[in-house]
């Protein structure tokens, strides 16, 4: 005796001694050998069901699919072969992701830090960035540069104790004082060493912040013990040292 295994695919069939078979089956046949003896082959027949299946996918404009430039929605239909041999089909309903361009305008003043850069002039800047589909994204950038602000200030002053300074900014628009004040000018009467923050911003909002060191002499005020007021040319005159930090004298 003698088995036989034969597989096929559904839809096909399998002719044995003329006739046709579609499903599976096990059948047996005698035949006589070269010496007239019978001898039986069971066959046993194997069907295997062909596949359809559609699947959906999503890829960048642009990018490639099996080898297809992908440049709009599309399905592409691939014949495969599965383990058992039989050819399956499956379609691949492909969504092309729009890369997306967004274009910007920014004002920025002259010399200021913008994204890790300092820009001088006008330029555009171009960044590459993934959107949640993971295709890339284009944000052009187109950078106006206004015109920095150049402020004149007062210099670092020293005053005596009790003194009173003017303290002034030039050429902004409007000044904001760390007193508090918002003219061109303050005057201030500091005890201790000090130093006065102002900003100024001109028409086009760019600003410029100076600081101002106001600092304050130490008083020390020293008189002589002694004098002799004889003529002879030596002490003859009482005089105070520091005399300077003082406002009233009797």
């Amino acid at each position: 005796n003698e088995v036989s295994n034969i597989n096929s695919c559904i839809g096909k069939t399998i002719k044995i001694n003329g006739l046709n078979y579609s499903k599976d089956t096990t059948f047996s046949i005698k035949y006589k050998n070269q010496v007239s003896c019978d001898s039986i082959i069971e066959y046993r027949l194997k069907f295997y069901p062909t596949y359809q299946k559609t699947v959906q996918q999503s890829i960048c404009i642009g990018q490639k699919f099996q080898n297809i430039t992908i440049n709009q929605d599309t399905i592409i239909h691939l014949k495969l072969s599965s383990i058992s041999g039989c050819d399956s089909i499956v379609d691949v309903e492909i969504s092309a992701i729009q890369k997306f361009i967004t274009k910007m305008k920014t004002q920025i003043c002259s010399g200021t830090t913008y994204n890790g850069i300092v820009i001088t002039k006008d330029t555009i800047l171009t960044k590459t960035l993934a959107s949640s589909q993971g295709c890339d994204s284009i944000v052009i950038d187109t950078i106006k540069v206004l015109p920095g602000l150049q402020m004149t200030t007062s210099m670092d002053t020293v005053i005596n104790p009790g003194s009173a300074v003017t303290l002034f900014a030039s050429g902004a628009n409007q000044y904001a004082w760390s007193t508090g004040s918002t003219s061109a000018s303050i005057v201030v009467r500091p005890t201790t060493n000090t130093i006065y923050t102002v900003t100024g911003t001109a028409g086009n909002g760019c600003t410029q912040q100076v600081d101002i060191a106001v600092n304050v002499n130490a008083c020390v005020v020293t008189a002589p013990t002694y004098f002799t007021p004889n003529g002879d040319g030596s002490h003859d005159k009482w005089k105070l040292k520091g005399t300077e930090c003082l406002t009233e004298f009797t």
